[in-house]
């Protein structure tokens, strides 16, 4: 999109003033793919029974990031992952035929196998569907992504601005969920600012008649990050973790705003650079 007058010459300014994040940073894409109502997903309350019926359910079943996730907050489910013969390795992968090898399924994961199979018409058809019907899509999982990490939708809905969240405990991410790379708060931070939110809508914007981001690897690389004293860093991750200790606080707004002036600061705005970004992300 053709960036024009006052809006061209502050995102010049950012770029002029900051060091693209993939510099300091590393972004990876989401993994596993998993459609929306998928039997693959399941709640802790379906999960206690299948391992309840059968301990070996336990061995495919992991905690998985959404997409759909809210500012600051991760949502997680649990899921089936079954990835595709074609790349892993299960007791069944080296049968040829399916009938042989679903009753190889069955035999090793005999309450998975019951609950995947109500909805095997519909499996068989699906997108994202492995060598078998029981199976999912292989994906590159980065082993680094089993830690702590920023995360965020790299094409969040339509009229929302970014929504970074915090992931501590280091849980494989659903397609579309994208993962940042030290895990840094004064990064989250910023990602999370209305300074960057103004950007983002400006920069990456793909339709002139509403907000729709296009936050992809490539783009995200680019995004110019100010340098930052110790101070600078300590300040605002201590910011973070006020609202991470309890997201749901009435104190957030105010936290948030505080978190905007300093970045405002990092970039050396004027206060009319900061009315026009106000105005812009307020509308």
């Amino acid at each position: 999109m053709l960036i024009t007058g006052e809006n061209k010459l502050l995102v010049e300014k950012l770029e002029d003033k900051g060091t693209p994040l993939g510099a300091n940073w590393n972004v990876y894409t989401g993994s596993i793919v998993l459609l929306k109502d998928s039997p693959f997903i399941i709640d802790d309350r379906e999960r206690q029974q299948l391992i309840k019926k059968d301990e070996q359910s336990n061995e495919i079943i992991e905690c998985v990031l959404l997409r759909s996730q809210e500012k600051w907050k991760t949502e997680s489910v649990y899921a089936i992952k079954i990835l595709s013969s074609s790349k892993e390795q299960y007791c069944w992968s080296k049968e040829n035929g399916e009938t042989e090898a679903e009753k190889v399924f069955k035999k090793a994961y005999r309450a998975i196998h019951a609950h995947l199979k109500y909805d095997a018409d519909s499996l068989k058809k699906r997108a994202d569907k492995g060598k078998f019907w029981w199976e999912l899509k292989s994906h590159d999982s980065h082993p680094k992504l089993y830690q702590p990490k920023i995360v965020y939708s790299s094409v969040p809905k339509v009229g929302h601005f970014m929504q970074a969240a915090y992931d501590k405990v280091g849980i494989l991410t659903q397609d579309y969920l994208h993962s940042i790379l030290p895990a840094d708060l004064h990064l989250l931070a910023i990602l999370n600012s209305k300074l960057f939110n103004w950007y983002a809508g400006v920069r990456f914007n793909k339709s002139k008649e509403k907000l729709s981001l296009n936050l992809c690897k490539r783009n995200m690389e680019q995004v110019p990050i100010a340098a930052m004293t110790i101070e600078q860093k300590v300040n605002l991750s201590l910011l973070v973790h006020r609202i991470l200790s309890n997201p749901n606080s009435c104190e957030v707004r105010d936290i948030e705003r505080e978190i905007d002036q300093l970045v405002y600061r990092l970039y050396k705005l004027t206060d009319a650079e900061i009315a026009l970004i106000e105005e812009q992300t307020n509308k």
